[in-house]
Order: structure tokens, then C-alpha cells, then sequence
């Protein structure tokens, strides 16, 4: 690839979104990495996710039931 010229991509550095004191009680995972659900409503979960999209940064934050079929995102653009 360097003979002909060829790079790879840079990644720019990532957001730092949460930065944890490292004394701090972590939280414990109370399903056990377990995602069935033998009862509607019984387990939840959630993710937020960033995304760059050109000039702006998309936050993405999802909530779901499990076995309920129910899930609530919510969606917000800022600029950089």
C-alpha cells in the first residue's frame, strides 16, 4: 500500500462522555447478562449512543421492555 500511496483512514478521537471515579461502588449487573424474560415488564434496558454527522453530534438514547414490545427512544441534534 505505501508504494502506491495508499492510507488508511485517521479516526479522530472519540468523545469522552463519562469520566468515573475510580474509588466509586460500580453498579452491579443485575440481569446477569440473562435478556429473556419469563413475564411481560419484568427486565428493562437501555443504550445512549453519539454519532457525528457532519457538523452536528447525534444523541440517541433507547429504553426497552422486554416482552412488552415497548420501546421509547428519544433523539437529540447539537452542534459541535
Amino acid at each position: 500500500m505505501r508504494a502506491l500511496g495508499i492510507e488508511g483512514d485517521r479516526l479522530r478521537r472519540g468523545h469522552r462522555t463519562t469520566v468515573s471515579d475510580p474509588a466509586a461502588h460500580k453498579a452491579p449487573d443485575l440481569i446477569g447478562r440473562d435478556f429473556t424474560a419469563t413475564a411481560p415488564n419484568t427486565k428493562d434496558v437501555g443504550d445512549i449512543t453519539y454519532e457525528d454527522v457532519g457538523p452536528l453530534v447525534v444523541t440517541v438514547a433507547t429504553a426497552r421492555k422486554f416482552l412488552s414490545r415497548l420501546t421509547v427512544r428519544s433523539t437529540s441534534l447539537r452542534r459541535r
